[in-house]
């Protein structure tokens, strides 16, 4: 979900067992709705944010369908623009080859960080860059560099530049930009879920839902 200040845009995906993504955006003040069905023509969205310097939304896909309950159609996903007023698809980039998912993290001036998941012949490897909404460029994947060793895999965009990470049963908060830890958060097992709003960090296990509040003040 994101918002450009006025209206919340939402994307999810389509019927269990079809491809592609389900779009919409809902103005609470005024109660106007627009729906758009399958915008990126089989490729559901994983990744969706507003850039106000483009006054689009920013997307990124994965080639599979929920729970991958029926086979893709592409071997690639997508890096998209998409209106911001009518939800159509306006531009977009095809991944390499391989390179089956992502998601997108802002860095602060139209930057994202995009985490992919490539598929390279032997399993899938975990690959990063920088992408610019405004041109929507993509390197080849071999170009991709793999994320931080130290933080591990990375879980939530928190802010621009700040990400939280799970390495083992440690989860942090880096900054990525300078590719460092700026705060250790929660160290324990049986996590299968997080979440973050505002400053407040949210870890589900089962029977049990760790809230760290206010865990992220001070940061970005």
């Amino acid at each position: 979900m994101t918002d450009d200040g006025r209206r919340l845009y939402y994307a999810s995906s389509r019927d269990y067992g079809t491809l592609g993504s389900a779009l919409a955006w809902y103005d609470p003040r005024t109660g106007e709705t627009r729906y758009a069905d399958d915008p990126i023509p089989g490729h559901q969205i994983l990744s969706l944010h507003y850039d106000r310097a483009l006054g689009s939304l920013v997307a990124s896909t994965t080639m599979h369908a929920d729970c991958r309950s029926c086979p893709p159609t592409s071997e690639r996903c997508f890096f998209a623009l998409l209106s911001a007023t009518d939800l159509s698809l306006t531009e977009w980039t095809a991944a390499p080859a391989g390179v089956e998912s992502a998601w997108l993290g802002p860095l602060g001036g139209g930057s994202y960080l995009a985490t992919c998941v490539w598929r390279d012949g032997v399993g899938a490897c975990p690959r990063c860059f920088v992408l610019d909404a405004a041109s929507l460029d993509v390197p080849e994947a071999a170009a991709m560099r793999p994320p931080p060793a130290a933080a591990g895999r990375i879980l939530l965009s928190l802010r621009p530049g700040f990400f939280l990470c799970r390495r083992r049963n440690r989860f942090t908060v880096w900054d990525l930009r300078r590719e460092r830890c700026v705060r250790v958060l929660w160290e324990g097992e049986g996590v299968y879920l997080a979440e973050a709003q505002d400053t407040t960090v949210y870890l589900v296990r089962p029977h049990e839902i760790l809230i760290l509040e206010d865990c992220l003040k001070g940061i970005g």
